[in-house]
């Protein structure tokens, strides 16, 4: 259990990419940027017309740093490399959140946050944004 995060647990032979690809999944973590990017954009113009490079500089700052480590996880637990580019959209967008949590703070990527942290993969949401639960392994 994860402290103020819901969620549900699914066995790890469930179709993992199939919950990846889910639109409830995609949708909250879409509608969830959205948040964030719009109160950006309304409440804090100056940070806002940042975004872009902060995105540039933690792909090509940060994410050489940590994505071996992501693969070689991927790999030992043997998951489909196919999710790859979703963890590292979520990890984008948790440090995204992160580095403007003075303006705003996103529940959302808050909780994705936290359970990387506790050692588990977000894979899905189950509910509609921004009510639900996180569906991890």
């Amino acid at each position: 259990m994860i402290e103020d995060v819901s969620l549900l647990y699914v066995d790890k032979n469930y179709n993992i990419e199939k919950l990846f690809l889910s639109p409830n999944y995609e949708t909250a973590i879409y509608e969830a940027q959205g948040d964030l990017s719009s109160f950006l954009f309304i409440h804090h113009r100056e940070e806002f017309r940042e975004w872009n490079k902060l995105v540039e500089q933690v792909k090509r700052k940060i994410f050489p740093l940590i994505l071996p480590n992501i693969v070689d996880s991927i790999t030992s637990n043997n998951l489909p490399g196919t999710i790859l580019p979703y963890v590292q959209y979520n990890l984008l967008m948790i440090i995204m959140a992160s580095c403007y949590s003075q303006f705003y703070k996103s529940d959302f990527f808050m909780g994705l946050e936290r359970i990387y942290l506790s050692g588990h993969l977000p894979c899905g949401w189950k509910g509609d944004y921004p009510q639900g639960s996180f569906m991890v392994l």
